[in-house]
């Protein structure tokens, strides 16, 4: 569990750095401008543009995070053997 905690501000820093840079596209601001609610413009307009990158760092993330529960486990550090990683 704890080194999928690890990876939380990568997760965070890539979707906020994403959102901010869809938030100035040309068919976020007339949603917003016709007085549709921020979240329906987020939920419309920002998450399904940004979901293709999340999944391809999960992917990429989840790679990682199994190297390095296997590391910790050959050193003996990892969780014990009665119980499964």
């Amino acid at each position: 569990m704890p080194v999928g905690l690890a990876y939380i501000p990568l997760f965070a820093r890539l979707a906020r750095g994403n959102t901010l840079s869809l938030r100035e596209n040309a068919y976020v601001s007339p949603s917003v401008a016709l007085g549709a609610p921020n979240w329906r413009a987020i939920l419309r307009d920002i998450v399904p543009n940004i979901i293709g990158v999340i999944i391809v760092l999960i992917a990429i993330t989840f790679s990682w995070a199994v190297i390095a529960e296997a590391s910790l486990s050959f050193l003996g550090l990892g969780v014990q053997p009665s119980t499964a990683s």
